[in-house]
């Protein structure tokens, strides 16, 4: 009888840690798929963001480009926080630092002083980009 016992117990046992492991799957599944999606939709605003520096936009209207995608990157972090290996703190640093680099051009900077001062961060922003995109895939 005790054996009995203790034969449905690790069988218990065993069934709630394929449910566990089952259920986590999904969480993954699912949060990839938000992230990719995330993705998805930042990958347009980094390049509405570099067409506009780029082909000699003003600052106010870098500042446009750039106020029209915080809320689609700031997405893609809380996406990436839910990811297993997703590194959530270099897409917000990597945010962090374009909107500081944009914040402080001045309205009348030339394209020379645009372009030098917010390259790097843009490149630093696709490299996360692309590093989560890795993680995750591409869209079907």
């Amino acid at each position: 009888m005790k054996r009995n016992k203790a034969l449905v117990l690790v069988l218990a046992m065993v069934l709630v840690a394929a449910l566990i492991a089952t259920v986590g799957c999904g969480s993954d599944k699912k949060a990839k798929e938000e992230l990719r999606a995330a993705l998805d939709k930042v990958e347009q605003n980094i390049a509405n963001l570099t067409k506009t520096f780029m082909s000699g936009g003003t600052v106010p209207d870098v500042k446009k480009a750039k106020d029209a995608f915080a809320a689609d990157w700031q997405a893609v972090v809380a996406a990436a926080e839910k990811v297993k290996g997703a590194d959530a703190a270099a897409a917000k640093a990597a945010w962090e630092k374009l909107d500081a680099a944009i914040t402080a051009l001045p309205d009348d900077a030339n394209l020379a002083t645009v372009g030098a001062s917010l390259l790097p961060a843009v490149q630093e922003l696709q490299k996360v980009e692309q590093d989560l995109r890795k993680l995750v895939g591409t869209s079907q």
